[in-house]
């Protein structure tokens, strides 16, 4: 993800916010058992430089989403920005990942780029159906608005949101500086998702603070982290996010969607192995990548 990137990140502040804001969703559920279950997911299964680290050498392209939902579970569905996939499709995609993996699918660019929101397109009724494909595998959607999208354009965005169905968890991502120039506007802007009960994308990326912020409106909370090549500052974010998340098991937050973005995407590997043990230091499991070591690489040819 090239949004927000920096040639420097030891200029950047990267301090995380140390408290969160919460919608209306955690007064109603806070006599309900909390049992939070955090994801680790990456943009994309295709990735060359997963074989020999993660996938076995030789893995054919067929197999990646196989032995990617054996290492990672869920995935940002990025490809699904592009076109929309044929239901046989999604069904081999379906059967080839774990019960507990999930898809994370990215809202077309087709619906969301558009002049104007239409949510009675039958492009949107098309989308719409073809989630439901998904089944139990479906973790939340998100919307990514164009970095062009201000304020300005607010109403029209509103009334997109609050027609579309409930049962389709969806969270959003707000890229223009409009939406967080003051804190009147984050606070009317945190009210009006809270109303809809959809959730606000976090965005922990070097070059664009602001989008890194402490609005939590829904139950299942997508965060996009985009890293720097592995870079010191990375580790003390990871460091950051492990003891933030860590609180969240006090609260009514039931799935938190962790995406790693890298320059290069192996390197996503090693940013979540570092955050699931920063993670089990504050007993919360998760499914970390396991690297392929050279003496397993070599038995694979015995």
């Amino acid at each position: 993800m090239k949004f927000g990137r920096v040639e420097n990140p030891s200029l950047v502040d990267h301090q995380i916010p140390q408290s969160f804001k919460w919608g209306s969703f955690e007064q109603k559920s806070a006599d309900s058992e909390n049992g939070l279950t955090v994801y680790f997911g990456a943009p994309a299964w295709g990735d060359r430089g997963y074989i020999g680290k993660i996938y076995p050498p030789k893995t054919k392209p067929s197999d990646y989403l196989y032995h990617y939902s054996r290492q990672f579970s869920c995935i940002e569905l990025n490809t699904m920005y592009y076109r929309i996939p044929k239901t046989e499709t999604i069904e081999k995609w379906i059967e080839q990942v774990p019960d507990s993996f999930r898809f994370c699918p990215k809202w077309p660019q087709s619906i969301t780029n558009r002049k104007v929101l239409e949510s009675q397109s039958g492009l949107t009724d098309r989308f719409l159906n073809t989630l439901l494909l998904f089944q139990e595998k479906l973790g939340t959607t998100f919307i990514q608005l164009p970095s062009h999208f201000s304020t300005e354009r607010g109403k029209e965005l509103f009334t997109f949101l609050g027609e579309l169905p409930s049962d389709i968890p969806i969270s959003v991502e707000f890229r223009h500086p409009s939406w967080f120039e003051s804190q009147e506007i984050k606070e009317r802007l945190f009210e009006k998702m809270d109303e809809l009960g959809w959730g606000m994308v976090i965005t922990d990326t070097s070059g664009r603070r602001d989008v890194l912020h402490n609005m939590v409106t829904a139950q299942k909370v997508f965060i996009r982290f985009t890293g720097n090549a592995l870079h010191k500052s990375d580790y003390q974010r990871l460091d950051d996010w492990a003891a933030r998340i860590s609180k969240w098991c006090t609260k009514a937050v039931q799935e938190v969607y962790f995406i790693f973005h890298q320059r290069e995407e192996h390197c996503c590997v090693d940013a979540a192995i570092y955050l699931s043990g920063k993670m089990n230091d504050f007993e919360i499991s998760t499914q970390a990548p396991k690297v392929i070591s050279q003496s397993n690489q070599s038995n694979l040819f015995v």
